[in-house]
């Protein structure tokens, strides 16, 4: 495996004391939110910047879960992300403020490459501002296929061009061209160190609610989701519910609140302040500490519903 060190822009943070400048009221929030857009702007432009860096917050690497793959069989590759202390990378959606980590792969003829697949993230801080994020490591899964007729005993290189943030009280962005090299054979040879790591992310994939059943409403700023089960002595059953949406609808940084009935859970949702979007779906997953459907005990129910507009006014 080829690994190389992270790279920041020129080994400086982009923002410098991120909770002060979120302090201060609605309009300093407004304003760094603002400030942290722009910013993400700004990466293209110096990206071709190569000063000696002086420090990263976050080590990444591309790894493969197959020393050596057979003709046509998937096998999977991963952006390895190793986080200090006190710093987290950002989710798919990084909620009211932050950056998803991206890749634009760089594959030998004949390989196609899947699209990522996340691990369930965490709730994080971001100045004031609460973030959906990653921290100490994070394994972004894709699928790759070879050809099927892949020459065999030959080595083959996988590479991409990787960008990332990384944020604690600065923000540091990052990119790279990283690369992972892999062995045709007749048989296929597993990574064993690697293998758990892979299957957990896997298992922390959404599957669809097959065993509930799914309705969303939107008034005014507030979303409310209603998970009803097909049996109804399940609902009890179900602890510490949490909804992380696929879009920008959702606020990352409010409170949600969970109501249970005798039939269904409700889970109430504020609209993203500063940067929401206004969509007729709603699309995310909900996680719970107890298994959803026995079938997938780790994995997040799937949320892709239509989303009612509800006008307090006409009723």
């Amino acid at each position: 495996m080829n690994e190389r060190p992270s790279r920041n822009i020129s080994g400086r943070p982009l923002f410098i004391e991120g909770e002060n400048l979120a302090s201060g009221g609605q309009d300093n929030r407004g304003r760094f939110c603002l400030l942290f857009v722009v910013a993400f702007l700004l990466i293209g432009s110096v990206i071709g910047l190569s000063e000696p860096i002086s420090f990263s917050p976050v080590q990444v690497a591309l790894v493969s879960d197959h020393r050596t793959i057979e003709p046509g069989k998937p096998f999977l590759v991963a952006i390895h992300q190793d986080i200090q202390p006190g710093y987290h990378t950002y989710w798919k959606n990084a909620g009211t403020v932050g950056l998803a980590s991206s890749i634009k792969w760089i594959l030998p003829d004949g390989f196609t490459a899947g699209p990522l697949q996340w691990p369930i993230p965490e709730i994080s801080q971001m100045a004031d501002y609460r973030v959906w994020a990653y921290r100490d490591e994070a394994l972004l899964v894709t699928e790759i296929t070879p050809p099927a007729d892949l020459p065999l005993n030959h080595e083959y290189t996988l590479s991409g061009k990787a960008s990332w943030m990384c944020c604690g009280k600065k923000c540091y962005p990052g990119f790279d061209t990283m690369s992972v090299t892999v062995t045709s054979g007749k048989t296929a040879r597993q990574a064993l160190d690697w293998q758990p790591r892979f299957r957990r992310v896997l298992n922390e994939q959404p599957s669809p609610a097959e065993s509930w059943s799914l309705k969303a409403e939107r008034r005014g700023e507030h979303y409310q989701l209603t998970v009803t089960p097909l049996d109804p002595s399940q609902v009890s059953n179900i602890r510490d519910v949490f909804f992380f949406g696929y879009e920008r609808q959702v606020s990352s940084d409010k409170a949600q609140k969970v109501t249970l009935t005798p039939t269904s859970l409700v889970i109430t949702m504020e609209h993203e302040e500063f940067s929401g979007e206004d969509r007729d779906r709603l699309t995310g997953m909900l996680v719970s500490s107890t298994p959803w459907q026995a079938a997938f005990p780790q994995s997040p129910l799937l949320v892709d519903v239509p989303l009612v507009i509800k006008d307090d006014s006409n009723e």
